[in-house]
């Protein structure tokens, strides 16, 4: 304790510079973040972008699904159409278009699906001919509007 000399523990030293030049814009950074960024860092055009890649990516994966399963059906259909009878490649055929419309709904294809389903209307009428007995000559006429 220096009380003879006359100086106070109370007084403090003064800062040689300024202060407020030394303090850094803190105002210019928080307005920043409220402007949009650019587009090509903008994170939702990214996920939108990679969204509509793995959609594009899993409608090719079960297009290629499907287009294996249906050739071999087809190679199926062959084999028991050199071996088989008549009668026995039929029902292959019929059991194929079904288990064809099957897979097409469960891979979401539904042009596919209209398609073979006019094949298994054919094959049905085909069938139900076959069975009745009936020619070309007995078939059926509409009735035409009035």
């Amino acid at each position: 304790m220096s009380r003879g000399q006359g100086i106070s523990e109370s007084q403090m030293k003064t800062s040689g510079e300024n202060t407020e030049t030394d303090r850094p814009n803190h105002e210019n950074r928080d307005l920043q973040a409220f402007e949009p960024s650019p587009p090509e860092h903008r994170l939702d055009d990214k996920a939108a972008s990679l969204e509509d890649d793995v959609q594009s990516l899993k409608a090719e994966f079960k297009r290629e699904r499907f287009v294996y399963i249906f050739s071999v059906i087809v190679l199926f259909l062959l084999f028991v159409g050199s071996v088989g009878n008549e009668s026995v490649f039929v029902l292959a055929i019929i059991a194929a278009l079904i288990l064809l419309i099957g897979l097409a709904n469960w891979l979401q294809f539904p042009w596919v699906v209209v398609n073979l389903q006019r094949w298994h209307d054919l094959c049905f009428l085909w069938m139900q001919k076959k069975v009745r007995g009936e020619t070309a000559e007995d078939e059926d006429t509409e009735p035409l509007p009035k």
